[in-house]
């Protein structure tokens, strides 16, 4: 926070984003929605439902004006006329003016399954992305939710969401479709294990796998009833955080996340393929901080549900919290601090939901209101 001179703390500076009409980012999804670049250049997935009440989602690019490009999916599917689903699914933000960009489809069939792909965007293209001369890239299940600023990529080839059917009685069915966690840098591949790799910094990477009966499940069966445990990784060595969903890294290996899966609020089912019949639902998540020495920090308390989304090299941390009313808050957490946004002076007109990212620079990205409509924004000290 900046105090002037007469000791009085000066508004930060906002800079709003502006979303196509009806359109909104949410401020809790099960991945990042909002990434920002080394250049300053923020891209995110905004959604709206359409007139049938299905779910859209386009992805977005802001550059240092207020203009913003717009993409839709590529064809990645071969033109396959059985495909559907909302599109963009996950955001990774590069160095500087490009990113990847994974895309989830569903086909209809006798077996409903989930396809993802990567775009990747570049200043003046957008083209699909191949997977590297891995041993892993016969799987087509691929999406990438982590890079660090020297062209370190976190991939994770995922055989579950394209498997015709898991049997769980059969070990090698399980082991054959547990996605395997790979760092890709050019086209070099360092495979960490079973795992969903979730972000990657210098010699740190953090990433989850969901266990069943504390078994090690596929990322497609049961995710409701899946208990989430986080690692961290220095280099191949694979350290266990405990329960919980990591979302970035810093180069010190403080990691940032949530202790279960967020972005499921009020979702439940009254069955699940290995329990009794009953009501399940997704456990609530709460924003999480796993310190370099392993310990565990809650960030947030008295919360109904949070997530921390990122933090930056010098350990700040931002995310999201509701309370019980339902509101969102976009937060900032340092030594041991926390923050909301909507607490600090800023330009009026403003409400914080959710910080998504946080730039290098300390800037802070995120999701909001301005005068009540759907606004995406910078905010700057």
């Amino acid at each position: 926070m900046l105090i002037a001179a007469n000791g009085i703390a000066e508004a930060a500076t906002v800079r709003a984003l502006h979303l196509p009409d009806g359109y909104t980012i949410r401020p809790e999804a099960e991945r990042k929605a909002v990434v920002v670049a080394r250049d300053g250049s923020v891209f995110a997935i905004a959604s709206v439902i359409d007139e049938r009440s299905n779910l859209r989602a386009i992805a977005i690019r802001w550059r240092d004006s207020d203009a913003a490009d717009t993409f839709e999916p590529l064809d990645l599917f071969g033109g396959h006329d059985k495909l559907r689903g909302p599109g963009p699914d996950a955001v990774a933000a590069s160095m500087f003016d490009s990113a990847f960009m994974t895309v989830g489809q569903v086909a209809d069939g006798a077996t409903i399954r989930m396809y993802y792909r990567v775009q990747h965007w570049s200043a003046t293209s957008t083209t699909t992305w191949k997977n590297p001369p891995c041993g892993e890239s016969r799987f087509t299940g691929t999406y990438i939710l982590g890079i660090d600023n020297e062209g370190r990529i976190a991939v994770t080839f995922d055989p579950s969401y394209e498997s015709a059917g898991i049997d769980l009685e059969n070990p090698a069915s399980v082991r054959d479709n547990l996605p395997i966690a790979v760092i890709v840098q050019k086209q070099k591949c360092t495979v960490l294990g079973n795992a969903i790799l979730m972000a990657v910094d210098g010699k740190f990477a953090a990433g989850y796998l969901g266990f069943l009966d504390g078994k090690a499940a596929p990322a497609s069966v049961d995710v409701m009833v899946q208990k989430m445990v986080a690692f961290r990784w220095i280099g191949k060595k694979q350290i266990t955080l405990g329960a919980g969903v990591p979302y970035a890294i810093s180069r010190t290996g403080l990691t940032a996340g949530a202790s279960a899966l967020p972005g499921h609020a009020k979702e439940v089912v009254y069955g699940n393929m290995l329990g009794p019949a009953g009501r399940y639902g997704y456990a609530h998540p709460h924003a999480t901080a796993w310190l370099p020495n392993g310990r565990e920090v809650r960030l947030v308390r008295n919360d109904e549900r949070s997530s921390a989304w990122d933090v930056s090299e010098d350990g700040t941390i931002v995310g999201m919290e509701q309370l019980k009313d339902g509101k969102h808050y976009a937060f900032r957490w340092k030594n041991g601090r926390l923050e909301r946004l909507d607490d600090l002076p800023h330009p009026r007109g403003w409400r914080f939901e959710s910080a998504y990212a946080i730039a290098h620079d300390g800037s802070i990205v995120g999701i909001g209101t301005y005068n009540g409509v759907a606004t995406a924004f910078v905010w700057s000290e």
